[in-house]
């Protein structure tokens, strides 16, 4: 079974990193929050910064901002945002004058968003589990899960199961990510 997970994520790891687009590079945006930035930015953790938000926009290498609507002016070629995201070199996070936008629908849930979202439906199983109840947070913080955890929802024996073998497959995901770089 172990075998068949890693297989998997494995195959996502591929999926993952094929992936990779964007709306544009642009010299100006009109954005809503200013986030500010992050030494291991990534367009994933500039996502979850942005909850709420659809699009977001990567700037100088590690500055994220949050944004309503696409950019309408000021695109320029793809070349000008040429900084590598310090967190995930496969992405851009704009240039040294320019910002690198992306659609939700474009970013891939990362491994690290996925293991804190089982780590939560396992804790709230076992508060939930002591007090004799169900509640709503554990079945709300499993779902957000991607599909590996959502079998955490059924109990919470496998939620933990889920979260044991979630350390291998993140260890997997690292070797495949770094073959891939080779």
């Amino acid at each position: 079974m172990k075998f068949q997970i890693c297989y998997a994520a494995a195959l996502l790891c591929t999926v993952v990193s094929a992936a990779n687009s964007t709306i544009g590079c642009y010299s100006t945006i009109n954005y809503v929050v200013n986030v500010g930035a992050n030494v291991l930015q990534t367009p994933q953790l500039c996502l979850e910064s942005c909850s709420g938000y659809k699009i977001i926009a990567l700037y100088k290498g590690n500055q994220c901002y949050c944004l309503e609507n696409e950019p309408t002016s000021g695109e320029s070629s793809s070349a000008s945002c040429d900084i590598p995201c310090p967190g995930d070199s496969s992405y851009s996070c704009g240039g040294s004058a320019f910002y690198n936008v992306y659609d939700s629908d474009q970013i891939p849930v990362s491994s690290s968003t996925t293991s804190s979202a089982t780590s939560s439906a396992v804790s709230s199983s076992s508060t939930s589990s002591s007090a004799n109840s169900t509640t709503s947070s554990t079945t709300s913080a499993a779902s957000s899960a991607t599909s590996a955890s959502a079998t955490a929802t059924s109990s919470s024996s496998k939620a933990a199961a889920v979260a044991y073998g979630a350390a291998p497959i993140e260890g997997l995901f690292g070797l495949v990510a770094s073959f891939l770089l080779l």
